[in-house]
């Protein structure tokens, strides 16, 4: 969000999206917010939160916590702690 920011974006967090509108393909886009501040932009970007699935996937069965992130290096291979045995 700070980047966001830095760069001239308008991020606006906590707040959700009533309505959503661009009437011509090239023009601006305004939403309704549920803040009742309206928006007028050229583009919408638009992220939710997200948590890890890890819950029942046998974590615990190489010394990971269940529903903790996982470490993982550059090919997205399970970093740390290494697998007993490896």
């Amino acid at each position: 969000a700070e980047s966001l920011a830095e760069a001239g974006a308008s991020v606006r967090t906590g707040v959700s999206v009533e309505r959503l509108a661009r009437p011509a393909p090239d023009g601006p886009v305004t939403l309704t917010l549920d803040d009742e501040v309206p928006a007028v932009v050229d583009e919408v970007l638009f992220a939710t939160g997200r948590a890890p699935r890890t819950e029942d996937i046998g974590l615990d069965t190489v010394g990971l916590k269940p529903g903790n992130w996982l470490s993982v290096d550059d090919s997205c291979r399970a970093s740390t702690p290494p697998c007993p045995g490896r």
